[in-house]
């Protein structure tokens, strides 16, 4: 199977996941779907590429709104930082690089996938300009956004100037 292909059966999940009548409502879903929606979250919390292949989508300037899919550089990238997770050892690479190699985008999908599947988080990413880290802003949010309902974590907070803040909204309740 391509590393980089929609898995089998996701298509059909999102789409009966779907349904008017259960959408925005996890109390009206079946036990079964209760079931796979676990099942999704758990394979998404263990796997950053089983999450992005089939659940994050970003813009690409060739073909539009479109599924993550690593170029040759992005997969040499994370290949190292998973060599450097198996050795027990910190993944930290500095990278010197000509600009449109997808690098940012990588980088924010990889925050994204740790904000959203774990627990107690930070993340950082800066630009060297306001312009640039603004687009940057807006591709996490994207990835977000198209989440299935069932799937997007709740934001307290989502302004480019105070950040993304996953948590509940209610202060109350949080």
């Amino acid at each position: 199977m391509d590393r980089w292909r929609r898995d089998p059966g996701i298509s059909e999940l999102l789409a009966h996941l779907d349904r008017p009548e259960v959408y925005g409502n996890l109390g009206a879903l079946t036990k079964s779907d209760l079931r796979q929606v676990a099942s999704e979250l758990e394979k998404c919390h263990n796997s950053f590429e089983y999450a992005a292949r089939n659940y994050f989508w970003i813009v690409n300037k060739e073909t539009g709104d479109t599924l993550f899919n690593l170029w040759p550089v992005q997969e040499m990238i994370l290949d190292t930082l998973h060599e450097l997770k198996s050795k027990h050892q910190p993944q930290k690479i500095y990278i010197v690089k000509a600009r449109q190699l997808g690098i940012s985008t990588l980088a924010e999908a990889l925050m994204a996938w740790r904000a959203i599947y774990s627990s107690n988080i930070r993340s950082l990413l800066v630009s060297v300009d306001e312009t640039h880290s603004a687009e940057l802003f807006s591709k996490i949010l994207h990835i977000l956004d198209r989440l299935p309902w069932w799937m997007q974590p709740m934001t307290a907070t989502r302004e480019y100037k105070e950040g993304i803040w996953l948590a509940n909204p209610n202060d109350k309740m949080r």
